[in-house]
């Protein structure tokens, strides 16, 4: 008995017979955002215990009273705050915040006017479309069978076009104030750690480098390459003023009367966002005085 063909396996079939090979960033872009079978459109819950993975967001209310903090302190500085959130999943984040608040997911518009404040980025970059490449030969998607396949072998990096066009686009946004961007990423020399590129994908909590295995019903991620991001927020005008992983920032936000009004499962969720996830993501701070 033959596996079932997902719509969205249907719909790049198709295009790859019609057209022939097509990039991994169509591919990508098809598999996620397809408007109405991609894997973050479809309607269908991908976070938490019944889905995919966890964000840091998902993790009770936690991150998002110990950001309010630092959002605080923005605040103070610049006057005025509104938060700006791109991609937000199911909005647990938003909703636990207590200050003028946007949300944006991947395709809807930006605001028009610009806005004072914070543009927050969690887990936001790592899921954009990435071409890859093989040496400096770009590798594409091929079909046979049913099944899709590498075109000039697996690819050994991948680049993010789209990243840094996004970080122009959210600066142009902000009259004042900041971006943070909390990711999986790297800088310089650390990403001779990848030899065979990042890319993963994601279901029922287990990870996989299966790219082509249930298109539309996994997700897909790259890391992000933070030098390259800064390079981008600086040509648009933003000066970086902070670098370091989450653990670390999260760090500096704790005060010990946080931790003694903390019930015992709230003290294990910190404990992730300090020491497991924690270690894993990196956050950067970009700011327009």
């Amino acid at each position: 008995m033959k596996p079932q063909i997902t719509q969205i396996a249907q719909i790049l079939r198709d295009e790859i017979r019609a057209k022939g090979p097509i990039s991994f960033k169509r591919y990508m872009e098809v598999c996620l955002y397809h408007p109405e079978f991609g894997y973050y459109t479809c309607g269908k819950n991908r976070f938490g215990k019944e889905g995919d993975y966890y964000t840091s967001a998902q993790l009770g209310t936690l991150f998002a009273r110990l950001m309010t903090r630092r959002f605080e302190e923005m605040r103070r500085e610049l006057g005025a705050l509104t938060v700006l959130e791109m991609g937000p999943g199911r909005g647990e984040f938003g909703r636990a915040l207590p200050f003028d608040y946007i949300s944006v997911e991947y395709g809807q518009p930006l605001p028009q006017r610009p806005i004072t404040g914070c543009i927050f980025c969690n887990e936001f970059f790592d899921a954009l479309p990435v071409e890859v490449y093989r040496g400096g030969q770009e590798v594409l998607v091929g079909e046979r069978d049913g099944k899709f396949h590498w075109v000039g072998g697996p690819p050994t990096r991948e680049s993010c076009p789209e990243a840094a066009a996004w970080m122009g686009r959210l600066a142009a946004v902000l009259e004042r104030g900041y971006v943070v961007v909390v990711d999986y990423g790297y800088r310089g020399a650390e990403a001779a750690r990848f030899p065979e590129g990042t890319l993963m994908t994601y279901r029922h909590h287990t990870a996989s480098p299966d790219v082509f295995a249930d298109p539309g019903e996994r997700d897909i991620t790259a890391h992000v390459d933070f030098n390259r991001l800064a390079a981008a927020g600086r040509a648009a005008g933003l000066e970086e003023s902070c670098f370091e992983s989450q653990g670390s920032y999260l760090m500096r936000l704790l005060d010990p009367e946080f931790l003694d009004a903390a019930p015992l499962e709230e003290r294990l969720r910190l404990k992730n966002l300090l020491f497991g996830i924690g270690e894993t993501m990196r956050v950067l701070e970009m700011r327009r005085p």
